[in-house]
């Protein structure tokens, strides 16, 4: 990677990160801290839900690298894949939402849960267009739509504070729906890129491979994403409650500068494995390794010292 293309992908994560972090920033100061304490577990949802759809963003990067690298376009099985990951998550959401608990989460609203049945639809066809454009090395249109998903969130919500609109989680959850809707503008970039004249895949084996992706990303995805609604889930609603996870909300929040280096890792793998330059990329394992060990005894000085503060200023004293 280049010099050029380093410091690009360092911007595009700080950019993503900043915006993400300001959403969390106005909500807490525009809600109640039980509203947000609420806000944060459907937002633990939603993006739980993500990160297991995410997973399957790996395979359609795989496939659609391979045909770029051959010549063609994206076979139809990448679609396959989205469409059963999201059909899944649409059972699971609907079974857990069943359950009492679940529906403790979203406090029985109707607009909540309609907007969380949207965003697992948005970011199933955000994901697909997603891993084409990686695949395709449209880096420059994988971070346009990575930005403005976040940005989409933040201008919408601040639209509603300037308004004058009253605070309600509902409306929190509508902007941050909204953000995942950027991929309408890729409708026509979307079409032309699969090759919807080749053959299915068996959904057995398209079955196996979004099953094997699904539960490894869905058990992370409880701990990083999802653990504000599991808590409720499991503990149900109290202050100390919603204390530990204004803590853990700030503490995982960092996570959002590794997504746009995660996502190209898929990619470049799979040109480097084509090309039979194994070396690279044992060493790239390793440098992963050590500065990622480097980097999570960094963040926890910095947390030890910097975390109430941090806490308090970010989310609000309250």
């Amino acid at each position: 990677m280049t010099r050029v293309r380093r410091r690009q992908l360092g911007l595009l994560s700080v950019s993503f990160f900043a915006a993400s972090l300001l959403l969390l920033i106005v909500v807490a100061r525009w809600l109640t801290p039980t509203e947000n304490f609420h806000f944060q577990a459907v937002w633990g949802l939603i993006f739980a839900f993500g990160s297991v759809l995410g997973s399957v963003e790996q395979e359609v990067t795989r496939r659609s690298t391979s045909a770029a690298l051959d010549g063609r376009r994206t076979p139809v099985g990448a679609v396959q894949a989205i469409a059963l990951a999201a059909m899944a998550s649409l059972v699971v959401l609907a079974a857990l939402l069943a359950t009492p608990r679940g529906g403790e989460v979203v406090q029985g609203s109707a607009p909540v849960i309609a907007l969380v049945v949207l965003s697992v639809i948005n970011f199933s066809v955000l994901i697909l267009v997603r891993g084409l454009l990686l695949g395709a090395h449209a880096l420059r249109g994988y971070a346009a739509l990575l930005v403005g998903e976040a940005l989409v969130r933040l201008v919408l919500l601040g639209v509603l504070v300037l308004a004058g609109v009253a605070a309600a989680v509902e409306w929190a959850v509508l902007a941050t729906v909204t953000g995942s809707l950027v991929w309408v503008v890729t409708l026509r970039r979307l079409a032309h890129a699969v090759d919807w004249s080749v053959p299915r895949d068996p959904w057995r084996q398209v079955a196996g491979t979004v099953t094997a992706l699904g539960i490894a990303n869905g058990l992370s995805a409880l701990v990083l994403t999802g653990f504000p609604t599991v808590s409720i889930a499991l503990l149900g609603q109290s202050t100390d409650l919603a204390v530990l996870m204004a803590v853990i909300t700030l503490a995982r929040a960092p996570l959002a500068l590794l997504a746009p280096v995660q996502a190209l890792t898929v990619p470049t793998v799979v040109r480097w494995s084509r090309s039979g330059d194994t070396h690279r990329l044992s060493r790239a394992l390793q440098y992963i390794a050590g500065s990622s060990a480097v980097a999570a005894v960094v963040a926890a000085a910095i947390g030890y010292v910097l975390g109430p503060s941090a806490v308090a200023f970010v989310l609000g004293a309250d």
